[in-house]
Parts: structure tokens; sequence; C-alpha cells
């Protein structure tokens, strides 16, 4: 309560959506007054995490072939793990994104399937696209913005990390998990475009500097939290 506080949550509202978690099986009370996610929100968890991996999540882009998604009808949800993953259009309920990532077909089914991805969707692999469909896959992936992200999110970081340890308490801990936040989302969400698309070192660069800074940001927290029993989830960014 006290560190929902310190986020300007109203305790009541933070009750209230602590029992719909628990309700909804997100979220379990393991004793009294501490919570933790439950295993049916490890897949969100896992996907998240692995921004942790950096540019281990990339292979050689071969040939080049693409991984293409097909998917007879779509959700609301469906459309956010295709996102996530790095796929975009290339015809109605057909995905495509180049077949660079490290994880085999069964792998990156597995991860999609877990994160809830219709059962219905096909995924095919080292498959090949004519040269209108390629020119589409690949247009779509906006270079530019992406650069600007990694070089913004980047240059925060090492402003934040030269002055954490001298604001308050309360004020470092903010700062690390919301700027954390911000960068996680920049990594974890990236679509991870091999070097014959674009240069990675900037994304590079983004990933280490932010695993110095997570670490920083750990050590804020556990600090303020070093009297609480160890039966605190890890702390992660959303």
């Amino acid at each position: 309560m006290a560190t929902g506080k310190m986020f300007g949550f109203n305790e009541n509202a933070m009750r209230v959506s602590l029992s719909r978690l628990v309700s909804r099986d997100m979220v379990e009370n393991i004793t009294r007054g501490f919570y933790r996610l439950t295993e049916n929100a490890n897949p969100i968890n896992d996907f998240i995490d692995l921004w942790r991996s950096g540019e281990q999540r990339r292979r050689a882009w071969p040939e080049p072939l693409y991984c293409v998604l097909d998917l007879a009808r779509s959700s609301k949800k469906d459309l956010w793990i295709i996102a996530a993953m790095g796929f975009v259009s290339i015809a109605t309920n057909l995905w495509a994104r180049p077949d660079n990532l490290s994880t085999g077909k069964g792998q990156l089914g597995n991860r999609m399937n877990r994160l809830g991805l219709d059962e219905g969707a096909i995924l095919f692999t080292n498959a090949r696209l004519s040269t209108r469909e390629s020119t589409r896959c690949l247009n779509q992936y906006d270079l530019q913005a992406l650069t600007s992200a990694y070089l913004k999110t980047l240059g925060q970081l090492e402003q934040s990390l030269k002055a954490l340890h001298e604001l308050p308490v309360e004020d470092a801990m903010k700062e690390s998990f919301v700027l954390g936040g911000k960068a996680i989302q920049v990594l974890s969400k990236d679509p991870l475009l091999p070097d014959e698309l674009m240069d990675s070192t900037d994304r590079a660069a983004l990933w280490q500097t932010m695993l110095q800074y997570d670490q920083v940001g750990r050590e804020i927290w556990s600090n303020r939290h070093s009297e609480s029993p160890n039966v605190m989830p890890t702390l992660s960014y959303a």
C-alpha cells in the first residue's frame, strides 16, 4: 500500500484491484499482506524478461526468408501478440516478419500460444515471399522511429544513472521503475530486425545500458524492502 501510494494510487482502489486479480487467478495471496503473480501470469512475464537476452534473440537472416502467420480471424489480444513478436500485415489475416529469430518454429509457436494466440493460427518458417509481398512487409517497419526510440531511451537512462543515487529514496524508486519500464517496453517489443535492414548498434547499446540500470534499480528497491520476508516477487517492469 505504501509503495502504491508513492505512485499516487488510492489504497482502496488497490485493494479492489488486487481482489479482482485474485478472482481472475492472476495474483495469489500467499500470506497476510503479501501477494505474488500466479502461473497464469508467467507467459507474459517470461516474454517481457526476454529483453535480458538482447541480441541473442536473433540470428543471421538466411536467403532472406520470412516467418508467415496465417490466422482466419483475430481478436485484440491476438493483434497484440502478433505485433509484440514483430509481425506486420501483408494481406488480410496474413502477417510476416524476417525469419531471423533465434527461436525455432516450435518454440516461437509455443511462446505465442502460451501468450494466448488463437489456436487456429498457422505459423510457417523458412517461407519465401514474392518481391511484392517482401517489399510490403519490409516497408511497414519504421526504421527511423525505432532508432529514435533507442537513442531517446538510452539518453534518459544514461542521464538518470548519473543522478539516481543522489535523489531521495522514494524519488529514486519511482524514477528507476518508470524509466526502467519504458526501456524494457522498447526492448521487449522490438522487432529485432536483421542487420541487412538496420544497424543494431543503438539497440545493443540500449540493452547493455539497461542491464546496468536494472541492477542499480534493484539495489535501490531491495534496500527499501530489506525488512520484508523473502516471499516478494522479483521486481519487474510492466
